[in-house]
């Protein structure tokens, strides 16, 4: 048995809706993540402290975000 095919505008607009969905959404993630990274950066900067922990942190980072709703 073979992968279903789509024939028809209706049945690829709601998979590329969901796709842009998901875009959007990483992209408010990664630039919530990249203003905090920047706020951090001039915290540290203005009050002398090392610059060297923030090299390892990524604004890509996924695990401070609760996506679910629950706490």
């Amino acid at each position: 048995m073979g992968a279903r095919v789509i024939t028809n505008f209706a049945e690829l607009y709601p998979i590329q809706f969901s796709g842009e969905c998901s875009r959007s959404l990483s992209n408010c993630i990664i630039y919530y993540n990249a203003s905090i990274l920047s706020n951090m950066l001039d915290y540290r900067e203005s009050n002398g402290k090392d610059l060297d922990v923030l090299k390892h942190i990524s604004p890509v980072a996924w695990q401070h975000i609760n996506l679910y709703g629950r706490y």
